[in-house]
């Protein structure tokens, strides 16, 4: 290997290294502002509380309050999904690696955990090799791709698909994810129902027709 390719090597590692660093304080100053907002908001509820008690539910100084609250959870929620991207964004991750994470949501925006998400071909068949991902308390998922299944999978459109603890597929996305070494895909997913229980290999499910 020349010196001109090792130094462009070790150039590129040490801005992967500083692009790392600057995400995670990102994702710290995110995580403390949401957690100000929380407490914040804690207040706000404390005190919509004390007027309805005092007014009824419909006073225009508790209908205020309310909205403000409404308001302030969806930023909340917006700046913790900012914190899911800027920490995963700190997790190890090769240049020849492919990589595809977000969150899914119920049809009214609530983060749905417990439900498994895989990838399938065009036709609908479930890439096992590819693995899968179970979403957490805050509906979060994340499938890696290291350099021996990148190689396989390289610039395949992929569809993200989400499956319920009955392996009964609930949802497949329309616009496919595509396999590229290096790339980082960043993935929302909405469906309509969250019956989920618990979380289990997607392999072998039945389809919903």
């Amino acid at each position: 290997m020349t010196s001109t390719k090792l130094r462009e090597q070790d150039n590129l590692k040490k801005i992967n290294e500083t692009f790392d660093e600057l995400e995670r304080r990102r994702a710290e100053e995110l995580n403390n502002a949401a957690g100000l907002q929380e407490s914040h908001d804690q207040i706000l509820a404390e005190e919509r509380d004390r007027l309805a008690k005092k007014y009824g539910q419909d006073h225009p100084r508790v209908q205020k309050l309310e909205a403000r609250l409404s308001y302030n959870r969806i930023m909340t929620e917006g700046m913790q999904a900012e914190v899911s991207r800027a920490k995963n964004k700190t997790e190890q991750f090769a240049s020849t690696w492919w990589r595809v994470n977000g969150r899914v949501f119920d049809s009214k925006g609530k983060p749905l955990s417990k439900l498994t998400i895989s990838l399938s071909d065009a036709s609908g068949n479930g890439l096992e090799p590819l693995g899968y991902s179970c979403t957490d308390e805050r509906g979060y998922y994340i499938i890696t791709a290291k350099d021996d299944l990148v190689a396989k999978f390289q610039k395949q459109s992929l569809y993200l698909t989400v499956t319920d603890p009955n392996k009964k597929r609930l949802h497949v996305e329309r616009e496919p994810v595509i396999v590229a070494g290096g790339k980082i895909d960043y993935r929302d997913i909405f469906i309509g129902t969250d019956k989920s229980t618990a979380c289990t290999p997607p392999f072998g499910e039945t389809v919903i027709r």
